[in-house]
């Protein structure tokens, strides 16, 4: 065995590449074998444990000449129903932990095609169900760095003055040229040269290319996606969730199913001076707000209708304070000339309105019919062609009476 051991430390990489594929065809084969065979009780084919504080028990990387269709470990569960991974999650760390380094493609892929969810998650009574939490700093994937220099250069990162205090971290290490130690632990940005170019409070102790690294203190903008729903095309947003802005695009419906609960809520911030609420066309301008203030707005001159429900009325208002009026009509400009209220006919002419100084104005020039009036109602109309202020009453019995006032 020391014979063999020595000879594999001698021979040429190919022959020793060559001795190594001879060892694994002669112990396992070509084919698929059977580590843990039917009647095996055993816990598991191989018992390891790990008793450091770093490290790991299995490091597989790829190589270059990996391709996308490859992967470091396969999993396929073409018999029986045994499961595919299972992580027995146990101590304060985490159970699994996907790190998607700048550049990276796909941290976590899930392709769905049967009938049950492609993700399932059970939720117990106390549990923490899913969190998205926004961290600040920003990770880039073209750092440079010269071993026993303080300067670092990177093409995209957009160095500016505020990230001058800021850590600065190396986040893994890429093969050959991108080592650990191009940006030493502890490490933060002394003087920013330029956008491409700052100076590292500490000196590299490796030279690098490509080093991904992480500049501290960069905030989350208000429009960075946290949870994203594309079209088929992988291009058209059907909403998103974003750190600032729940921007959904398809239709919502709200569903109670909790009948002494509100169905929907807007809430204000705190001092909130902006709209709690803005309804918009295509164009994005605005048809219907709700003030601040709780004033609502519209940008049209009739936005309240019974259309699509002509059994009820278009605009009922309802008084619960015994001694409050019902409604107010305020003039809020003091040198404000429009009227209080209108009333217009189906062809949107003024026949009566109140006027901005409280009068009561009407434009009707003849009677009412009598199948206008219910029992002891009145009205009042003007007799244009003669002059006269008329009033006609309809008494009681249903006969209608009337008088007049000659005007001069």
């Amino acid at each position: 065995m020391t014979y063999f051991a020595t000879y594999l430390g001698s021979v040429a990489s190919t022959e020793k590449t060559e001795v190594e594929a001879a060892l694994r065809l002669s112990v396992f084969g070509d084919a698929p074998f059977t580590i843990k065979p039917l009647g095996n009780g055993r816990g598991g084919v191989m018992d390891a444990k790990y008793d450091d504080t770093t490290g790991y028990i299995f490091h597989l990387r790829a190589g270059a000449n990996s391709s996308a269709q490859t992967g470091a470990i396969g999993i396929g569960t073409d018999e029986g129903l045994g499961g595919g991974l299972l992580i027995s999650h146990k101590n304060a760390n985490w159970g699994l932990n996907i790190i998607n380094n700048p550049g990276a493609g796909l941290g976590t892929y899930l392709i769905g095609y049967a009938a049950n969810p492609t993700l399932q998650m059970d939720v117990y009574s106390g549990a923490g169900g899913i969190k998205l939490q926004a961290k600040t700093g920003a990770g880039f994937k073209d750092g440079v760095s010269n071993a026993g220099s303080t300067t670092f250069t990177s093409a995209t990162a957009a160095f500016t003055a505020a990230d001058v205090g800021q850590t600065i971290v190396q986040l893994t290490s890429v093969g050959a040229s991108s080592p650990f130690g191009g940006i030493p632990a502890g490490t933060t940005i002394s003087a920013v040269v330029d956008s491409e170019t700052v100076t590292l409070s500490q000196a590299a102790t490796a030279s690098g290319t490509g080093i991904r690294f992480r500049v501290g203190g960069r905030a989350v903008p208000a429009s960075q996606p946290i949870l994203s729903l594309f079209d088929a095309d992988g291009t058209t947003l059907r909403g998103a969730i974003q750190y600032g802005l729940f921007d959904w695009r398809t239709p919502v419906k709200v569903t109670s199913n909790a009948a002494s609960t509100v169905a929907l809520t807007a809430k204000a911030a705190s001092g909130q001076t902006a709209d709690i609420l803005n309804i918009l066309n295509s164009a994005d301008a605005q048809l219907f707000r709700v003030q601040a203030s709780g004033r609502i707005t519209a940008a049209y001159s009739s936005f309240l209708s019974n259309a699509g429900k002509t059994d009820q009325p278009a605009m009922q208002v309802s008084g619960y304070a015994a001694t409050l009026p019902v409604a107010q009509l305020s003039q809020e400009t003091a040198s404000g000339t429009g009227d209080f209220l209108q009333l217009l006919n189906f062809s949107d002419q003024v026949v009566s309105r109140v006027n901005y100084g409280g009068y009561m104005m009407t434009r009707k020039t003849s009677a009412p019919t009598t199948a206008d009036f219910l029992n002891t109602e009145l009205t009042f109309w003007y007799d244009e062609a003669n002059a006269k202020f008329k009033i006609t009453a309809k008494n009681a019995a249903g006969a209608l009476v009337s008088g007049e006032v000659a005007l001069a």
